[in-house]
């Protein structure tokens, strides 16, 4: 079937689909085609725009962190796990899977976590890696206060013995807007490395996200 392309296809997403194919829409347009509906504040389309610049495809496939997209933006939880299943599918049926990414340089790092500095509760996420530093898993080993996240260093290291794998990036959020790390948080990572080393281990970095910034312990030299 011919399809044309010299239609004005703006607010009508589904139309586009329609006409020329799934491939032709832009990420918003495709979260707007799962959402359908916006809000009484906000309309479908600007919801979207704000979900893909804010937290990016490859980061929305986590039910803890699309809570806080939905928090944010008022979605219906039904529709947040609308894209949850959706992006599922892509990924195995097409291979898209987001986790086929090598943190192999603390600026890569900063781009995969950049979702968390928008998170008003303190997480520390732990990503998994095998040999080549490709993500094999995600957790979210502990939720706190608005200044406070703690966790046992062997409940750090423990899915990588699970998992076996290699490598692992602790990665946490500063929802106060300044990444400096406090003296809790190099002395946690201290006792994270220990259990490390005892079980062999590497912890490639700690990163800590921020609004104004981030910061990588291993280029501030905390990890040697």
């Amino acid at each position: 079937m011919l399809r044309t392309q010299n239609k004005n296809f703006t607010n009508n997403p589904r139309e586009k689909l329609i006409e020329l194919g799934a491939e032709a829409l832009n990420n918003s347009e495709l979260l707007a085609v799962l959402l359908q509906f916006g809000t009484r504040s906000e309309s479908v389309f600007s919801i979207a725009k704000r979900l893909d610049e804010d937290y990016g495809l490859g980061l929305l496939s986590s039910l803890r962190e699309l809570d806080c997209a939905v928090e944010k933006y008022g979605l219906p939880r039904n529709k947040a796990l609308q894209i949850i299943a959706a992006l599922e599918l892509g990924k195995r049926v097409y291979g898209t899977d987001p986790k086929n990414v090598f943190l192999n340089t603390p600026e890569k790092i900063f781009a995969f976590a950049k979702n968390m500095a928008l998170f008003e509760k303190e997480y520390l996420k732990g990503v998994y890696l095998d040999s080549r530093l490709n993500i094999v898993a995600e957790e979210i080993l502990a939720v706190g206060s608005i200044n406070l996240v703690a966790c046992p260093a062997k409940e750090v290291v423990m899915p990588s013995v699970r998992l076996n794998t290699p490598n692992l990036v602790l990665i946490h959020n500063h929802p106060s807007g300044d990444p400096t790390p406090s003296k809790q948080d190099v002395t946690f990572t201290a006792k994270v490395l220990e259990a490390c080393d005892t079980l062999d281990i590497k912890m490639v970095d700690h990163v800590i996200i921020a609004k104004s910034g981030s910061v990588s312990f291993f280029l501030e030299g905390y990890m040697t």
